[in-house]
């Protein structure tokens, strides 16, 4: 017998598979944002600065992308972390995925589409 717990957690798991949402393009207008990169060997930080080459591509990007984030549940490992004020950007091989308080959503991506963030 499937208990209603069970059952309401389905319901709104289902519910929420087709939920779509815009990128909240304000928070990410912020004085600075941080990168961090993982791999095998560690993670390196470092800072974008409003205004700079990096930080300029990545906001035509996110403006760009906009649309189509889809809702996404699971738990993704970190690649190519941008945090700014309220949210975190990560960039995962052919997905990114946004986590704010509204939720977290995910966008099929080009890995090219975000090969200029570095730490360099």
């Amino acid at each position: 017998m499937i208990k209603l717990p069970s059952l309401l957690f389905a319901a709104l798991c289902l519910a929420g598979c087709d939920r779509d949402r815009d990128f909240p393009v304000e928070r990410f207008d912020t004085a600075s944002l941080t990168l961090s990169l993982y791999s095998i060997d560690g993670e390196v930080t470092c800072t974008l600065e409003r205004n700079s080459p990096q930080y300029d591509q990545l906001r035509a990007w996110v403006i760009k992308n906009q649309q189509g984030w889809q809702f996404a549940p699971a738990t993704y490992l970190p690649g190519k972390v941008v945090s700014g004020s309220g949210f975190r950007l990560n960039f995962l091989d052919t997905m990114a995925i946004l986590d704010y308080s509204g939720g977290q959503f995910a966008l099929p991506v080009e890995p090219d589409e975000y090969a200029f963030l570095s730490c360099t």
